[in-house]
């Protein structure tokens, strides 16, 4: 089985597929598009990681690194761009994630699509039909909140990924709005619309 779960940043997404895995009685494998963000976190050569990865960088680890072109100011997100190697590291965990589909593991995927790019990469390598596709809805103002009390990422990404994350070809199997139920009844909404699938 291969769910694929896209929202914004900040959405609860991460949340909603631990419950998710909690709860269900099929052993999943949980990959996410922030993987390379905590894995270049984690690791002791970071700053060299950081400076392969684009120029104008925010370096603070408490902050995600987003590349932007349009501006010298690292402040101004409103334009959020990775650069090329970014794009190409995730590239690469989409073809690592197929190996895990074609190897015959469950795999839940926490996505955000920001780019048409990211997205079209995603499909040419793995079968979107064969996915279980759930969209992640949720009102600015609580993502706003949410982002500025987890304080792992820099303000305004939360605003910006929202506008941009369903942009695309995606037709979801059903849709989930994270802002109008509780943990329990989010958990509940996946696992009975599961059922009709």
């Amino acid at each position: 089985m291969i769910i694929l779960i896209n929202g914004p940043s900040s959405s609860g997404k991460s949340t909603l597929i631990d419950q998710f895995i909690k709860k269900s009685n099929k052993e999943f494998i949980k990959v996410a598009f922030d993987d390379i963000l905590y894995l270049i976190h984690k690791v002791n050569w970071s700053k060299q990681l950081l400076s392969i990865l684009g120029e104008n960088i925010i370096k603070n680890k408490k902050e995600f690194f987003y590349y932007n072109e349009e501006s010298d100011d690292k402040n101004d997100l409103y334009r959020i761009k990775f650069n090329n190697s970014y794009t190409e590291l995730l590239y690469s965990m989409h073809s690592f994630w197929k190996i895990l589909i074609d190897n015959g593991f469950n795999i839940i995927i926490d996505h955000i699509f920001l780019y048409e790019n990211w997205y079209n990469d995603f499909s040419s390598k793995i079968n979107i039909n064969n996915c279980i596709k759930i969209g992640i809805y949720c009102d600015l103002s609580i993502l706003n909140k949410r982002e500025m009390k987890r304080g792992d990422r820099p303000l305004g990404v939360a605003e910006r990924s929202s506008q941009l994350v369903h942009n695309h070809k995606i037709v979801y199997d059903f849709k989930l709005n994270t802002h109008k139920m509780n943990k329990e009844e989010c958990i509940n909404f996946v696992f009975n619309n599961l059922k009709d699938l």
